[in-house]
């Protein structure tokens, strides 16, 4: 008897504490997505910390697309912008970790060629998307203080490193998702001014979901890159050319990066003339 009683125990304080460890689903994490923020609120750049740097680029940071504290994304710009193309960087680093900081070395290859570009910070997990939720609601959490910026967000590019690559896969490559569920802003969609996706260093990316509707896309990678597998690259581009979008590749002479990457004049100029090809200046 004692040793029945004493294995019912085991097994409800194993319940229980796998049920602590198990990550919420997206509607669990935060049961009414953020509904009193608003970006529009009183907005005005004087409330934020701006740095001028070199090339008149002005650095604008943590403005803030929801309530909780990994929601803030930084812009780039320069004041003589007038309806500049924006692009969306998506951090790497492993799950739950990682920085919108990481982005910076990788920002002048874009602001060159007259680029707005947002470094974000986003929520992630192991077993939820709330990180590409996040993407999503940043991407029309911009849009409405593009103006601000001297940007045009109907022209978007999307740029996701290493796990960035998953987290912006999962979100670019899936259309059919609500992906503002998650969103202060319910209304629109994140999909409708994306013009060209940039897959940089990103293994395991998500392409089930790829289809006709799907973006141009430049997938670059580092063949000393112990992570990489050629045979993924393969599968991608196979599947993105059967749904008839346009692909292309970039292998380098570096590891995974970002060293290596950062400052790459190959690199930046192959992703200078892809952005400029499928998205303008």
């Amino acid at each position: 008897m004692k040793k029945i009683i004493y294995l019912i125990t085991i097994l409800i304080v194993a319940t229980f504490l796998f049920s602590c460890a198990t990550t919420p689903d997206v509607d669990d994490i935060d049961q009414d997505h953020g509904v009193d923020f608003d970006i529009l609120e009183d907005f005005s750049l004087d409330n934020f910390e701006q740095e001028r740097q070199n090339d008149d680029v002005v650095f604008v940071k943590d403005i803030a697309y929801g309530k909780f504290p990994l929601m803030k994304f930084d812009v780039f710009y320069k004041e003589s912008y007038l309806n500049a193309p924006v692009v969306y960087m998506v951090h790497g680093g492993a799950i739950g970790e990682g920085d919108k900081s990481n982005m910076y070395g990788m920002v002048k290859a874009y602001t060159d060629i007259g680029y707005t570009v947002i470094t974000m910070n986003y929520r992630d997990t192991r077993d939820t998307d709330i990180a590409s939720y996040d993407l999503a609601c940043s991407i029309v959490s911009f849009e409405k203080i593009a103006p601000h910026f001297g940007t045009d967000a109907s022209k978007t590019v999307v740029h996701g490193f290493s796990h960035g690559g998953y987290v912006s896969s999962i979100f670019t490559y899936d259309q059919d998702t609500n992906w503002l569920e998650a969103c202060p802003i319910k209304s629109g969609d994140a999909h409708e001014n994306i013009k060209a996706y940039i897959a940089h260093s990103a293994n395991n990316l998500i392409t089930k979901n790829i289809d006709s509707r799907d973006y141009p896309t430049l997938l670059v990678y580092g063949i000393k890159d112990p992570r990489f597998k050629q045979s993924e690259l393969d599968a991608a581009q196979s599947l993105l050319d059967t749904a008839g979008v346009y692909n292309q590749e970039h292998l380098e002479d570096v590891g995974h990066g970002p060293a290596g990457h950062v400052g790459n004049e190959n690199i930046a100029q192959v992703i200078q003339e892809f952005v400029l090809t499928f998205a303008g200046d």
